[in-house]
């Protein structure tokens, strides 16, 4: 059993009471489009320093994403200074993270936050975009 509410200014009155809910099944053929490489081609990615602007499209399942502004620390390595991850369903977004002082570089890329690259970079397969410059 469950309560229904109505809106304000709804033209129903009292409380509303239902013993059953209804549901009807969803197309189970329906295909999602997973990301493909060129994966700043997919998204339609753009950063400029902390603010990163991408598309998730339409028919494509939410997907885990992670923009980081990373400081460098010497030997071509890089740590974590700001980091906002979310999974993201169809639609476009703007996310912004905090630079840090110095040498900087933003990253969009697939998946959960990595604290921690080297100069190789980002994992080819999780790798979007990135931005960089001095502070």
């Amino acid at each position: 059993m469950f309560k229904a509410y109505q809106r304000p200014n709804h033209p129903g009155k009292g409380v509303l009471w239902s013993e059953t809910v209804s549901v009807t099944k969803v197309n189970d053929d329906y295909t999602y489009t997973e990301p493909e490489a060129p994966y700043d081609e997919f998204f339609n990615s753009h950063i400029d320093k902390g603010t990163a602007t991408f598309i998730v499209p339409e028919g494509t399942k939410p997907v885990e994403i992670s923009f980081t502004s990373y400081s460098k620390i010497g030997d071509g390595n890089q740590i974590s200074f700001d980091n906002k991850t979310d999974v993201y369903p169809p639609g476009t977004y703007t996310v912004q993270v905090d630079l840090p002082i110095g040498d900087w570089q933003t990253d969009i890329y697939l998946g959960s936050v990595i604290e921690n690259i080297t100069e190789a970079g980002h994992p080819l397969d999780k790798f979007i975009d990135s931005d960089y410059g001095l502070n």
